[in-house]
């Protein structure tokens, strides 16, 4: 966010309170942000619980190969308790639909790992007798910052079985595990549990920017170049592999364009708004 020079010299040289920079700072927070070099930093996704989300149709987000996802997030409140728990988690990305216990998703908590803890969950074709038991989880010595922007990226290998989670950039978790591919389209949704039927919680409070969803497993060196060295990779239509991208720039109504080729929109639901973004266009 940046304010006008206008506007903070009127607030602060004509004498007004401190309250009313206050208010010029939340008006212009849905303006989008400019980089060091000028360059467009556009918009990102808010969510604030009440059951915000971004749904992505038509997306095969989890192909039978395997698959890549990689996006910014920044929380604004997070997950406390310790206990193993979803429902008092906060999903960031899941792909699920109405049968149970096959579901993949990266988020806060899940029915074996701690709500504090970041986790990624591939459950396996064959309901709750194929369910992932134990999903790898992480988070920092010293807790995920409120208010600090991250980069996630999550990988499974179908062939390989696979699975790593990234944060900044680096490998902090990973396992191999003996999976079958769910054979069909799981519809995706950002920023809350929701299997498209029956069950809808584990809400997210932040932001999230520049989704990546690959069918393909990107290597160490891509994951790499996708941090950007802190400043995260625009992506574009070409790069290999890509189902579907959102750069969440739009900044106005209730749709987030997939810049790949063919795509179809995502659909912001509820009070998910737009804020300034964090990755910039070069």
């Amino acid at each position: 966010m940046r304010l006008s020079a206008l506007a903070v010299a009127c607030a602060v040289g004509c004498g007004a309170r401190s309250d009313l920079l206050s208010e010029l700072r939340t008006l212009d927070a849905a303006a989008p942000d400019e980089g060091a070099d000028g360059s467009d930093c556009g918009h990102a996704v808010a969510f604030a619980k009440f059951g915000d989300d971004v749904y992505l149709p038509g997306v095969n987000g989890v192909p039978a190969t395997g698959f890549t996802w990689d996006f910014w997030f920044k929380p604004a409140t997070l997950p406390t308790s310790s206990a193993a728990d979803l429902s008092t988690g906060a999903t960031l990305v899941v792909a699920a639909d109405g049968v149970g216990c096959e579901d993949i998703y990266v988020g806060f908590g899940t029915v074996q790992t701690p709500a504090n803890e970041l986790a990624f969950n591939v459950d396996s074709l064959g309901e709750c007798g194929a369910r992932d038991t134990s999903p790898i989880h992480y988070t920092p010595s010293s807790g995920f910052v409120l208010g600090k922007w991250y980069f996630i990226a999550v990988s499974h290998d179908y062939g390989t079985g696979y699975s790593r989670l990234y944060v900044d950039g680096a490998l902090v978790a990973s396992k191999t595990a003996s999976d079958t591919p769910i054979p069909r389209i799981l519809p995706v949704t950002v920023g809350r549990w929701y299997d498209r039927a029956q069950t809808a919680y584990n809400e997210f409070d932040g932001a999230i920017d520049e989704l990546h969803i690959y069918g393909r497993v990107l290597g160490d060196s891509e994951i790499t170049s996708e941090y950007g060295s802190g400043s995260g990779s625009y992506g574009s239509p070409t790069d290999t592999g890509l189902v579907a991208g959102y750069h969440f720039d739009e900044g106005t109504g209730a749709a987030a364009s997939d810049y790949a080729v063919g795509g179809a929109a995502g659909i912001l639901e509820s009070s998910a708004r737009w804020e300034a973004g964090f990755v910039c266009k070069p």
